[in-house]
């Protein structure tokens, strides 16, 4: 009964990504963050439908830190994370500076499925404990790939703790409606993240099937707020791109550029005087 109920959320998780990822690409007011977002929410829905494809392929036997979750967790907090960047910083994202920021999880999950194509003797984790009994390279794959799921962790909490005063205060600075605009639309996100996060490490914990199913509720409901804020989330239209560089251009760089600008177009006038 219990894995009826969990295959019947997977693919209530699996339908929600692939409708909210077309929803989000063919929004008539489609942005780059609601770009990235829609994108990863499909790409969220191979790994799910992959992971379907292979459960009846597993052992029965919970066990902790499953090696699938594991993975799945690292793209998907990789993504969403970018969605965050491309928010507060639109334009930052360039092709290459994505390449480069979901390297990591890339790369630990290209290793980590080297190895699992050949299993020879690879360790099952029952306790907790016994992920930090170093006596093979299977259990060093499962630390690294971890400490890959909590690098894309922290990332959203930094951007949180350091970069919401200054949105909320430019929102409220550039926009002549600003009761429009969500202006506690950062710290709902990190508290919908934290949940998520809470989530995740009981998914990767606990060997309880029934506390298994619940969890995958609850994340599914938090999949589906994140969804609905995105897609109704009017963005503000930063008047500077980022593509040069993270922080903000301070005034005086602003002020020369206006100068070189004016002195430029006058010149351009007296040449066709």
């Amino acid at each position: 009964m219990l894995k009826n109920i969990q295959l019947i959320l997977s693919l209530m998780i699996f339908s929600l990504c692939i409708f909210g990822g077309i929803t989000l690409l063919a929004h008539p007011q489609r942005s780059k963050p609601k770009s990235i977002l829609g994108l990863s929410m499909l790409f969220w829905s191979i790994l799910i439908c992959v992971r379907i494809i292979i459960n009846p392929l597993l052992d029965d036997t919970k066990t902790l830190f499953q090696p699938i979750i594991l993975i799945t967790g690292a793209f998907v907090m990789a993504t969403t994370t970018c969605y965050i960047i491309e928010i507060l910083r639109p334009g930052y994202l360039t092709f290459k500076r994505f390449c480069i920021f979901i390297s990591p999880a890339i790369s630990t999950v290209f290793f980590f499925g080297c190895y699992y194509i050949f299993p020879k003797g690879n360790s099952t984790c029952y306790d907790f404990w016994d992920l930090f009994t170093l006596s093979n390279l299977d259990i060093i794959f499962h630390i690294i790939l971890l400490a890959s799921n909590l690098f894309y962790m922290i990332i959203p909490a930094h951007l949180t703790f350091r970069y919401n005063k200054e949105y909320s205060q430019y929102l409220k600075e550039n926009v002549s409606n600003p009761d429009d605009y969500d202006l506690l639309w950062l710290k709902r996100t990190m508290l919908v993240f934290s949940a998520m996060y809470v989530s995740y490490f009981i998914l990767l914990l606990t060997r309880d099937t029934l506390l298994y199913v619940i969890n995958k509720g609850l994340i599914l409901i938090l999949w589906y707020y994140l969804f609905y804020k995105a897609l109704f989330l009017k963005e503000i239209q930063w008047k500077i791109s980022f593509a040069q560089g993270w922080n903000i251009p301070n005034e005086e760089n602003n002020t020369i550029k206006e100068e070189k600008n004016i002195s430029s177009k006058n010149n351009y006038l007296q040449e066709i005087e």
